[in-house]
């Protein structure tokens, strides 16, 4: 039992009073100078004495024992019992990623870091979508939408495939339910609808070839913010089976048919994307502007006598503070020392010319490119 202390400290005689009343137990009265409440089963096969005063003699005697007694009665092990009792209940979506890479039930870190990335933004867009509904939301990432990721945990993979089992807390709704002004769904609950719901909506207008995703955006159901998080899923995922599982706690009530199943298919990565690309509020184009950062990436044509342009890729960071990739090109004769050093030493350069914008990437032309020191 002194293993167990320090959960007994954490507990209290109301949380486990309301939860026996919820699992169909029956109070019988309080004892011992009202310092014990006494509890029946539904069938009296069973009793426990549940101490309500820390003063009681033996107190955490006497709560190990009504907890291990309950333990026995639903048939799991005291420890179990003690976790559901002092977590807030949680639904758990189980993003499961199934390729080579996966089969020995790991994944590549890169990999596994994008994809934490992307689905941290179909979340973040989803409970955008629920508390401020609107086609396009400048800022993701508000107070409020903070306030609920940061809830967020993961758990455990399995072999065969990788999962990323992403807990959605509930809070203690399940110790609410005898409350009649709860009326509202928690907010984790409602995300994970909306996000299962919205993927369903999305891939079934891109496979009929319906007005339906459009509607959706148009009316604020669906952002934008979401469109592009789901299509960066799929680009990262293109060799892949990714799959959402929602393992509903069945502490809150189903009040609606909803599905709890979705498979992501890249399929419909292109016609989202362009939907995506029609909805996005349009930027000021072909200005002038300068982006500081690394050079990532360089490409020219193979035959050095044919080279006019050199194409290079330089990493800043944009809205949200993510890194975003801007594309450039640059006369040859006159930049590549330039590119080359600063590729070579992994040195900042600053990058200026006619920019142009879309969903997913910058372009610029005329470029020009100076080496920062």
């Amino acid at each position: 039992m002194n293993n167990f202390k320090i959960f007994i400290e954490k507990l209290s005689a109301e949380r486990i009073s309301k939860y026996l009343l919820l699992n169909g137990w029956k109070q019988q009265g309080l004892i011992y100078n009202n310092k014990v409440l006494q509890f029946v089963t539904s069938d009296e096969k069973e009793s426990l004495l549940l101490p309500v005063d820390k003063s009681f003699m033996d107190y955490n005697f006497a709560m190990y024992r009504a907890i291990s007694i309950m333990a026995e009665y639903e048939k799991v092990s005291i420890k179990s019992l003690f976790n559901k009792l002092i977590n807030p209940s949680s639904d758990i979506l189980k993003w499961r990623v199934s390729d080579e890479d996966t089969m020995n039930g790991a994944i590549p870190f890169i990999s596994m870091e994008h994809n934490i990335e992307f689905i941290k933004d179909m979340l973040s867009s989803t409970c955008l979508d629920i508390l401020s509904p609107s086609q396009y939301h400048t800022k993701l990432y508000t107070k409020e939408v903070q306030s609920q990721i940061t809830k967020y945990k993961f758990g455990q993979t399995e072999i065969g495939s990788y999962i990323l089992n992403v807990l959605c807390p509930l809070g203690y709704y399940q110790y609410k339910l005898f409350d009649p002004t709860v009326g509202e769904l928690p907010l984790s609950r409602k995300i994970n609808l909306h996000l299962i719901r919205n993927i369903n909506t999305l891939q079934r207008s891109a496979q009929e070839k319906s007005q339906e995703s459009r509607d959706c955006i148009s009316e604020g159901k669906i952002s934008v913010n979401f469109l592009n998080s789901l299509t960066s899923l799929y680009d990262e995922n293109k060799n892949a089976e990714l799959s959402i599982e929602a393992d509903w706690n069945l502490s809150i009530p189903v009040a609606e048919e909803f599905s709890s199943y979705v498979i992501l298919d890249p399929k419909f990565s292109e016609e989202i994307a362009l939907i995506a690309e029609e909805f996005t509020p349009k930027t000021e184009q072909n200005v002038v502007k300068s982006f500081y950062g690394k050079i990532v990436n360089i490409g020219a044509e193979a035959e050095i006598d044919n080279r006019v342009m050199v194409d290079i890729k330089v990493a800043t960071i944009g809205e949200n503070l993510k890194t975003i990739t801007i594309n450039a090109s640059l006369n040859y004769s006159q930049y590549f020392s330039i590119v080359d050093t600063a590729f070579q030493t992994g040195s900042d350069v600053k990058v200026t010319g006619i920019t142009s914008s879309t969903a997913k990437s910058v372009k610029i032309k005329d470029a020009t490119i100076e080496l920062l020191t």
